[in-house]
């Protein structure tokens, strides 16, 4: 596999999947212990979680319902050149986080603080969640906003 690049280089991805969180955390939709469930109680359809939220309603898709957060965390990397290692951190520590605000607003400092076109591949290795999940979380946003860019991968 080639160098993953977050966001893919776009800014405009970036954007859209901040919005996204936005309107989750507006509307009370973030949850913990699952990654995404439809609701006709929220306006936008359906809650989840860090990563659950980030991605539009995920329905007829039978490849995702169910599945295991490995698969969640390369849906993550696929979609949006965020590294599996680095998705798998931010969900762990959404899920540890003393209450559900702290966690949705992790989720979208978390997914701010990663700049596009920024190559993640070697932040995994450098948070240790054997200190409380407050201090990885701020551990981790100060390594992804430090993150090395290469202008070149950045769209536009």
């Amino acid at each position: 596999m080639g160098k993953i690049i977050a966001w893919h280089g776009s800014a405009e991805l970036k954007a859209e999947v901040l919005a996204r969180l936005q309107a989750h955390r507006e509307a009370d939709d973030f949850v913990r212990g699952l990654y995404q469930t439809a609701s006709t109680d929220s306006p936008l359809g359906y809650r989840g979680c860090a990563l659950g939220c980030t991605l539009p309603l995920v329905t007829g898709d039978d490849r995702l319902q169910g599945l295991e957060a490995g698969f969640w965390h390369y849906e993550i990397q696929r979609r949006y050149g965020i590294d599996i290692e680095v998705a798998g951190l931010i969900d762990e520590i959404f899920e540890s986080l003393e209450t559900v605000e702290e966690s949705a607003q992790f989720a979208q400092d978390v997914a701010a603080a990663i700049p596009v076109g920024a190559d993640l591949s070697e932040i995994g290795g450098r948070v240790d969640l054997a200190w409380d999940a407050d201090v990885a979380a701020h551990e981790l946003i100060a390594a992804l906003a430090a993150a090395p860019v290469d202008p070149a991968e950045v769209a536009g």
